[in-house]
């Protein structure tokens, strides 16, 4: 899921507990930014600012934290 589409999902789910919202999808390996595939980093720096947890999650997934 691109990240358009994951602020989708939360916009269509807020206010309703429970709702499941994937953070990561299967083809991390191009839209995560700590990747060699898909390296970026002025998308490393925004996802760093916004949500250090989930900068950590994609560091350990790449191999890098």
């Amino acid at each position: 899921m691109t990240p358009i589409e994951i602020s989708a999902l939360e916009a269509a789910n807020r206010g309703q507990p429970g709702a499941l919202i994937p953070t990561i999808s299967a083809d991390m390996d191009t839209s995560n930014p700590w990747t060699q595939a898909g390296f970026n980093l002025t998308r490393q720096a925004e996802i760093s600012g916004r949500d250090p947890v989930l900068a950590e999650r994609l560091q350990a997934q790449a191999g890098v934290a």
